[in-house]
């Protein structure tokens, strides 16, 4: 049965100067048997994923943080890995620093932190788009017809149910994990 592993639970891009770009590698790798298959997604709109599938024992894919319009402070976002060989949630943390109104230049003086996040914050990506009825009766009646093969999968079935039923929107990487799990029943 496969195993996720290789996946951190934080990455730390420290001090990244305003309007800048910073990339990370990330490895999942297979530490069990069969083949890893799964998804990897954000709602974070300040960060980007090099892939957001994989069919494989072993991939790695780049994590991007963009500052262009990231206040000065500190920032905290997440991506999600779905996957046959369980679920895995890294947070994300950049500081932006200050300029200076004078030279435009990053000031090195004591940075204020951003305010918290809301308890539950909405999706804030402009690609998501709230689900109309009809689409949501579709994605929950095939939903109904997925047969999970584990605790997690029957876990994020229950929750994307939960998230239709609601009216929120899902990324594209939970959309497409509905049609992975999907396609892997019609193979059956």
């Amino acid at each position: 049965e496969p195993q996720l592993a290789g996946a951190p639970s934080i990455i730390d891009f420290g001090e990244t100067e305003p309007g800048t770009r910073k990339v990370r590698t990330v490895s999942l790798t297979n530490s069990g048997s069969g083949t890893l298959i799964g998804t990897v997604a954000t709602r974070t709109p300040w960060l980007a994923l090099s892939e957001q599938q994989f069919r494989t024992n072993t991939f790695s894919f780049e994590v991007i943080a963009t500052t262009a319009n990231l206040a000065p402070g500190e920032h905290s976002g997440q991506f999600q890995v779905f996957s046959n060989g369980g679920p895995a949630t890294v947070t994300v943390v950049i500081q932006v620093p200050a300029r200076d109104p004078g030279t435009g230049l990053a000031s090195r003086t004591a940075v204020s932190p951003a305010p918290p996040p809301p308890e539950d914050p909405e999706p804030a990506s402009p690609s998501l788009e709230t689900l109309g009825p009809a689409l949501q009766r579709e994605l929950l009646a095939r939903i109904l017809r997925i047969e999970p093969e584990s605790d997690w999968e029957r876990d994020l079935l229950m929750a994307l149910t939960r998230m239709i039923q609601a009216g929120r929107p899902l990324a594209p990487g939970e959309l497409a994990k509905i049609y992975e799990l999907e396609a892997r029943g019609a193979d059956a």
